[in-house]
């Protein structure tokens, strides 16, 4: 079990890691944010009690977890790489001026995470009418209860918005940080 969660968080990062490969380090960057927000999540399940600790709920769960976070720090870290070099002048009057590469960026990071989480956003908003009566009725074909299907998927939603909200945050938190030299340059190129 632990080797496949491995896995899968290797090959999403690589992925992920792909879509912005001019963005230094970004498969580092992208393997690091969802490694922390798969755990953090993961481990909050685990104390709250939410599911079983055992393989055939914790594995479909990472898998989860790792496949729709992966999409959104794909994109924010795509989002953030642009969003810096469509602002590369404003950012460098900033450092001139004596904000650090944080206060520089500071806005962008913010837009990356909106941007890249902007679409599992969109799906919460009709996981009402879409996502859940879908998946429950698989549930309710196996006998489950009603109210424990719908449990189920409402945890399911908000750990995978938890997990990808996290991942998106951290990418872009060090995504930005390598776009810098050790003396506070923006060394992003075209």
């Amino acid at each position: 079990m632990d080797r496949l969660c491995h896995v899968q968080v290797f090959v999403a990062g690589r992925t992920a890691g792909d879509r912005v490969k001019l963005l230094p380090r970004s498969h580092l960057v992208a393997t690091s944010a969802l490694v922390i927000g798969t755990l953090s999540v993961l481990g909050m399940m685990i104390l709250l009690q939410a599911a079983p600790i055992t393989p055939r709920y914790i594995i479909p769960t990472a898998g989860y977890i790792i496949g729709n976070s992966m999409s959104m720090v794909g994109s924010t870290m795509q989002e953030l790489r642009e969003g810096i070099l469509r602002h590369k002048g404003q950012i460098e009057a900033a450092l001139a001026l004596g904000a650090t590469p944080t206060q520089a960026v500071k806005s962008y990071i913010q837009r990356a995470v909106v941007q890249g989480m902007t679409p599992w956003i969109d799906s919460i908003k009709s996981a009402g009418l879409i996502t859940i009566p879908g998946s429950m009725t698989g549930m309710l074909m196996v006998n489950m209860r009603p109210m424990t299907a719908v449990r189920i998927q409402v945890q399911l939603l908000y750990m995978l918005l938890g997990a990808a909200a996290l991942s998106c945050a951290i990418s872009s938190y060090l995504g930005s940080t390598f776009l810098f030299s050790d003396h506070d340059q923006l060394v992003a190129e075209d």
